[in-house]
């Protein structure tokens, strides 16, 4: 039972430690902007980890499938340009559309 309750709390850690983590990267990515008050930091520290993974699931997605594996060598690259782009112009919208709820540091 010790051992279980051991096991537990450093499962616990380790994910408020990623928690941190992630929401450290989102802050870095948007700076100089902060949240303006402990409801927005709470917000940032719990969005932060579904935000990074659906990123990383909308790269991986978009960027490695069949139909970018049989393109050629330009293909690829205009095709990864334009998906990072889209992805770029919806952070941006995003961005824009949490601005007011930011403030600076």
């Amino acid at each position: 039972m010790v051992f279980g309750m051991k096991g537990a709390l450093w499962t616990s850690v380790a994910t408020f430690a990623a928690m941190l983590f992630c929401a450290g990267v989102v802050l870095a990515g948007i700076y100089p902007r902060r949240p303006n008050d402990v409801v927005g930091w709470v917000v940032l520290v719990i969005v932060s980890v579904p935000l990074l993974i659906g990123l990383e699931l909308i790269g991986t997605a978009l960027l490695e499938n069949r139909l970018v594996a049989r393109m050629n060598r330009p293909a690829r690259i205009i095709y990864g340009v334009a998906a990072v782009a889209f992805v770029a112009v919806l952070l941006f919208f995003g961005g824009n559309w949490l601005e007011p709820h930011l403030g600076t540091w």
